[in-house]
C-alpha cells in the first residue's frame, strides 16, 4: 500500500514508509514486538490524520529493516532516536507506539 523506504542508522537499515511528507507536524509510529510498520496502516490511510506527515517505522529485525547487534532497550531507543532526528528534519513531531514500544519511545 505504502512505499517502503530505507535510512541507515548506526550501520542498520532502517525501513519506514511514509505519508504527506509535504506536512509540517509529523508522527511517528513504532509497532509491536514480532510486527512491523504494516500494523500502522489505518492510521496512515485516515482521512482524520492527513494534516500530519506520518512516518511508521519497522524496527532493527522486524520487516524489512536490517539487524543489529544489541536488543536490548537501551540500544533500541537509541538507533530509533537517531531515526527519528534524521527523518525529523528539526520539525515538530509526535510519538505513537504500542505495547513493545512504549518501553523504546
Amino acid at each position: 500500500m505504502f512505499k517502503q523506504q530505507k535510512i541507515i542508522v548506526g550501520g542498520t537499515d532502517i525501513c519506514y514508509v511514509e505519508t504527506n511528507k509535504d506536512r509540517g507536524s509529523t508522527v511517528f509510529f513504532l509497532h509491536g514486538n514480532s510486527s512491523c510498520h504494516r500494523t500502522w496502516d489505518a492510521q496512515l490511510a485516515s482521512e482524520k490524520l492527513q494534516q500530519y506527515r506520518m512516518i511508521a517505522f519497522d524496527l532493527p529485525a522486524h520487516g524489512a529493516s536490517g539487524t543489529m547487534p544489541d536488543y536490548s532497550l537501551p540500544a533500541l531507543g537509541k538507533i530509533m532516536a537517531a531515526a527519528i532526528e534524521q527523518l525529523s528534519n528539526g520539525k515538530p513531531y509526535l510519538l505513537a507506539g504500542g505495547s513493545f514500544c512504549t518501553n523504546i519511545i
